[in-house]
């Protein structure tokens, strides 16, 4: 876990990412991030079209079946 701190810069807020962070990720300045919530609070992965596909299609899938899901998860 790495801590960073979290900036004002006019209306919007920065973080800015370790050196480390940015090579784990293989991101470059202009480079697009996912930025999802999460139980535990929030991550953080490059952009991808293709998970962004995936992550759409779930969600259409748990809105479809959310009573169903949540009948079997009693």
């Amino acid at each position: 876990m790495t801590k960073v701190q979290v900036q004002s810069s006019g209306s919007e807020l920065r973080i800015t990412l370790p050196e480390e962070i940015v090579k784990t990720l293989g991101i470059h300045a202009g480079d697009e991030l996912f930025i999802s919530n999460a139980e535990s609070g929030a991550w953080i992965s490059p952009y991808d079209p293709r998970l962004l596909k995936v992550l759409r299609s779930t969600e259409k899938v748990l809105a479809e079946y959310e009573h169903t899901l949540r009948e079997l998860a009693k």
